[in-house]
């Protein structure tokens, strides 16, 4: 049994008792050891294993290196890489805090590294070893990596370097918008769903029609009456929104506004459902709160 499930229960579990055990984490994509020896190989970098004793361009960090290769490239650790180990006074800084510090500065500041020796010869300045020493005690203190820390601590030493440097700032990402169905659309449903319309007002649709449409049951008699009213007249309805058809359809919509409303569809104009209510006369009582 394992210790950490007795830890928490103070007891072994009964006979038939279901244990769960923690999910395990998903891997992270890892580069073939063939492409890291490769990148090594030509920067003259030697890697041992954690037992041996790390000298001067020699590295431990293959699990590190394989990752960043699979997630930023081979030119990213290239570069990274060739950063450290071309530096003066870093021999021996190809460690896993230090190679991970050296990458979040470049990918945070991508303008810097473009410079190319400009680049590694600000790092002559970066005592990487000494500085990391020195942050190496608040991982103890906070949550937290102590290469972030570093990282820190690099960008401020080579912020003067490249101050006339206009850093661009981060591109924000547009999450793609919901599709949301038009009248149109909401029209063409109708048509399809009213063959199966019964006689009466009342008679339900079939839900398996429904499904077929892709279309709820409860819905279903919005999208005829919609089909009823304008599914000879397409071109009324295409620059409404489906809040806006809902209002214009409805029963209690004055049939005089409703016509001044299709002329002015014809002639081009757009329509929101508040706007259609404020004509109309419609209003709606908010609840209040207890």
């Amino acid at each position: 049994m394992p210790q950490a499930v007795l830890a928490d229960t103070d007891k072994a579990p009964q006979r038939g008792a279901l244990v769960r055990f923690p999910k395990r984490k998903g891997r992270r994509p890892k580069a073939s050891t063939d492409e890291l020896q490769s990148i090594l190989a030509a920067l003259d970098i030697r890697l041992i294993g954690c037992t041996e004793t790390r000298r001067d361009h020699e590295t431990t960090a293959g699990e590190v290196l394989r990752k960043m290769i699979a997630a930023h490239g081979a030119e990213h650790v290239t570069l990274i890489l060739r950063t450290i180990r071309e530096s003066r006074g870093n021999e021996r800084a190809l460690t896993d805090p230090i190679i991970n510090a050296v990458s979040a500065v470049a990918l945070a500041f991508p303008a810097w590294p473009a410079t190319g020796l400009r680049w590694i010869e600000a790092f002559d300045q970066v005592p990487l070893v000494e500085l990391y020493a020195k942050v190496r005690p608040l991982k103890y203190a906070v949550k937290g990596s102590a290469w972030c820390f570093l990282a820190g601590m690099i960008a401020e030493r080579l912020y003067p370097v490249f101050a006339e440097q206009k850093i661009a700032p981060p591109k924000r990402v547009n999450l793609p918008k919901r599709p949301v169905a038009g009248a149109r659309r909401i029209v063409e449903k109708g048509l399809e769903l009213l063959p199966h319309k019964g006689p009466h007002n009342t008679s339900p649709v079939p839900r398996d029609v429904c499904e077929r449409v892709g279309v709820e049951k409860y819905q279903a008699g919005f999208h005829i009456r919609a089909a009823r009213m304008y599914g000879d007249r397409l071109e009324l309805i295409e620059r409404l929104k489906p809040e806006a058809l809902r209002v214009l359809i409805s029963p209690t919509f004055p049939a005089e506004i409703r016509a001044q409303v299709e002329r002015r569809l014809a002639d081009g104009e757009k329509f929101s459902g508040r706007q259609l209510k404020r004509m109309a006369g419609i209003t709606t009582r908010r609840r209040q709160r207890k």
